[in-house]
């Protein structure tokens, strides 16, 4: 609900204020305006996808990438995943392992309508770090996760992930991959998803 969504953004700016050493003489003129843009779009947060969203863009003006909204093990566990094992490597994110008729080592042209620079902006503004690398290592990881796909609006109506990939002889093709269970590393069924460690 709308008030349930206002009570969320507020608990986390006090636990911001009480423990982000940053934080202790006041919110940055950056911060502050995060926060007065978050107010205005939390009472529009209808789902649990868009309050991620939201609360995570106020939290992106901090920096710091140990301070995030992030999914527990337990909500991941309950979410859908799309197997996407991808690393950054110079020419863009490339596939580690095969998917369907995605190779090795092919190239992610295009995810949702997105390229890489384009995936790299919009995970931008929902994901607190510190630096371009981290920003790319969790842009990696958290494309597999619905929630941050839904809440970037890269799902399709069909509750697929439409893929353009490269091939190393320069082929494009497309892909659609579906939304599948979520599961921890090793346990053997759904899409295997690297569960916040850090």
């Amino acid at each position: 609900s709308r008030i349930a969504a206002q009570q969320a953004l507020e608990f986390v700016v006090q636990k911001v204020r009480d423990v982000q050493p940053d934080t202790r003489g006041g919110f940055s003129v950056e911060t502050e305006a995060a926060l007065v843009e978050a107010r205005r779009t939390a009472s529009d947060a209808r789902t649990d996808d868009d309050l991620l969203r939201v609360l995570n863009q106020f939290l992106v003006s901090l920096h710091d990438g140990h301070t995030e909204v992030r999914l527990s093990d337990e909500a991941l566990a309950m979410d859908e995943c799309v197997h996407v094992p991808v690393s950054w490597l110079p020419e863009g994110l490339v596939f580690t392992e095969e998917v369907g008729a995605i190779g090795l080592a092919d190239r992610l042209v295009d995810l949702g309508g997105h390229d890489s620079a384009s995936l790299l902006k919009s995970f931008r503004s929902i994901t607190p770090v510190e630096n371009e690398g981290r920003l790319k290592y969790q842009t990696a990881r958290r494309l597999a996760i619905g929630s941050y796909l839904r809440a970037l609006g890269l799902v399709d109506v069909t509750g697929q992930v439409l893929v353009t990939t490269e091939g190393v002889n320069g082929r494009r093709s497309q892909s659609r991959l579906p939304m599948q269970a979520c599961v921890a590393p090793d346990s053997g069924a759904g899409v295997t998803v690297d569960f916040f460690d850090d």
